[in-house]
């Protein structure tokens, strides 16, 4: 069954309907707030009440955090000289309460909530403030905490960087907030009717039974030639389920940080039409595949001077920033390699030769797309389905 439709059952209907109500009355109340400070301290406010509801201990949890690292930044340490090794704990920290549970090695009470995006963007402002520590220890509370508990991006993002975080003029918002309410209104019925239901049974009930009924035994034998096309089939549903389950979910965030009067990142930019995957990269997931580029990927080209660990260790910390588990850690191999194999096509001369002409370089972009969408669209069955080892027993029935 959908997410949603587990969230709104039972008896839990009549109060998720009250607090998502009061949610909305607090958004538009908020909205019509003029004093900077105010709004900002009625959205700290707020997005605590949110989050206190859904899960009051992550919240007491991720305050501690919070004002332990707003702490820091006040008292002006100099942390420089030891970013990125604090860094690496903020990720290790992530890993121990987020994954290992799941594999069985420790045992904790809960994951805190949005604890991923919580933790890169705690890690963002870090990097920035040892750049620049002058110039951050002069935040003030109001502008850290709206920030850091902004409930619209807190438990499905984007990863909303702290100078990407501002108001909207208030001409321009008064403008277009009827378009806000118009985009949440379009997003929400789309996630609920299009992805939780629709793709969401095409996907993970009817081409997932269907592909697991033909790759049995018998079907094997007799029609080894359509094994690869039924379970093509399920990873490129599921994938576009989760490319749309992902958009819609920056699309409500837009709005509802739109509708509050603050800015937010766009997270994708039309990824299905990328010509090659490097493009595609720079178009799927942007908030993360950015945050990655600027603190794993440029600082290891500048100390290495190599791009294929550089690329290796910026998608290993994408697909942990996942999960910690088999499935995750290939597939992010897999996308490592297609980046860095790409790369090294581009330099051969037949590519340049191809690029220098229209029709040349036409072929190149069509057929560049297929191959990136087949490619992203086939290797997404390692995360489709979290059995590593019945999906290699799913490919080698292809073989």
């Amino acid at each position: 069954m959908p997410p949603i439709l587990n969230t709104f059952s039972g008896h839990l209907v009549v109060q998720v309907a009250i607090v998502l109500g009061s949610v909305v009355i607090g958004v538009e109340l908020l909205s019509r707030l003029d004093q900077p400070r105010a709004k900002r301290l009625a959205v700290i406010c707020l997005s605590m009440l949110f989050l206190g509801w859904l899960d009051f201990w992550s919240l007491v949890l991720l305050m501690f955090l919070s004002t332990t690292m707003f702490g820091m930044v006040k008292a002006r340490l100099h942390i420089s000289h030891i970013i990125y090794p604090l860094s690496l704990l903020f990720i290790g920290v992530l890993v121990l309460i987020k994954d290992l549970p799941s594999l069985g090695w420790i045992h904790t009470p809960y994951v805190p909530l949005g604890v991923s995006y919580y933790f890169f963007r705690l890690i963002s402002f870090l990097i920035e403030y040892s750049k620049q520590p002058e110039k951050t220890a002069t935040i003030s509370s109001l502008d850290f905490f709206s920030w850091v508990f902004f409930f619209p991006v807190f438990l499905a993002g984007p990863i909303l960087r702290f100078n990407e975080f501002n108001q909207i003029d208030k001409e321009k918002h008064r403008a277009r907030k009827p378009v806000y309410y118009r985009n949440l209104a379009i997003a929400i019925f789309l996630k609920v009717l299009l992805v939780d239901l629709m793709l969401y049974n095409l996907s993970y009930v009817t081409l997932q039974s269907t592909m697991e009924l033909k790759l049995s035994a018998q079907f094997v034998m007799q029609h080894h030639y359509l094994n690869i096309f039924y379970l093509f089939a399920f990873s490129f549903s599921a994938f576009i389920h989760a490319y749309l389950d992902l958009m819609l979910y920056t699309e409500i965030s837009k709005a509802l940080s739109g509708i509050l009067g603050f800015t937010c990142v766009d997270n994708f930019n039309r990824p299905l039409l990328a010509s090659n995957i490097s493009e595609f990269w720079q178009k799927w997931h942007m908030s993360l595949s950015n945050w990655t580029r600027d603190y794993i990927f440029f600082p290891m080209l500048v100390n290495t001077r190599r791009t294929w660990p550089s690329t290796y260790a910026s998608m290993m910390i994408l697909g942990i920033w996942h999960a910690v588990s088999l499935n995750w850690i290939i597939w992010a191999f897999a996308h490592a390699t297609a980046i860095n194999l790409y790369g090294e096509l581009r330099k051969t001369r037949i590519f340049k030769n191809l690029s220098k002409n229209p029709t040349g370089a036409l072929f190149l972009k069509v057929s560049g797309n297929i191959s990136t969408i087949a490619f992203v669209g086939f290797i997404f069955i390692f995360v489709a389905m979290p059995d590593f080892w019945h999906v290699i027993k799913l490919l080698s029935s292809c073989l």
